[in-house]
């Protein structure tokens, strides 16, 4: 038995990529048969492609913005970062596992907010955004470091898109 995907050449010379499997059938007259099926999935693997390179357009594009840039899906979870918000992070203690893609900004804001990091609107706002009932909101506010007096700007902007809604937020810190 087989299973998997495979790049081919057909009888013409061009390449082809086909998903194939082979499985045992029991026969009618108590004999093992074997179905073997091939699909060829050139095209999908051509898509594959073309979203992936836009993945990677779009990555190079928010990388090379100095504003710390996240996109959070309707739940809070970040589904893309900057280099700018990673190195910032990085900085400042965080680390990937807290503060990467596929972590909850949501709970760490909410984190923030009970130390008093966070302005006491931001939430409030933030989940406004979230759930789609807010187009969006700026707020800015002291946020000091052990060794730096600082401020920062949080925008906060929704963008419809499917085939899901995203929910974006563009943090953007000043230095004072």
């Amino acid at each position: 038995e087989f299973k998997g995907e495979w790049e081919v050449l057909r009888g013409d010379g061009q390449t082809a990529n086909v998903m194939a499997e082979s499985v045992r059938v029991p026969g009618a007259d108590g004999r093992t048969h074997r179905l073997v099926y091939v699909v060829d999935i050139s095209e999908r693997k051509r898509l594959e492609m073309v979203l992936q390179e836009a993945h990677h357009f779009l990555q190079s594009v928010i990388d090379g913005l100095a504003a710390h840039v996240c996109v959070l899906d309707e739940s809070g979870l970040l589904i893309a970062v900057n280099r700018a918000w990673t190195a910032f992070a990085a900085a400042h203690g965080g680390e990937v596992a807290t503060t990467g893609v596929g972590t909850s900004y949501l709970r760490a804001a909410e984190a923030g907010a009970a130390q008093g990091l966070e302005p006491l609107d931001f939430l409030p706002r933030l989940r406004e955004v979230l759930a789609g009932r807010s187009a969006g909101f700026e707020a800015e506010y002291a946020c000091h470091s052990a060794s730096q007096q600082r401020r920062s700007r949080k925008r906060s902007e929704e963008h419809n898109s499917r085939p899901r809604p995203c929910r974006s937020r563009l943090m953007k810190t000043r230095w004072s």
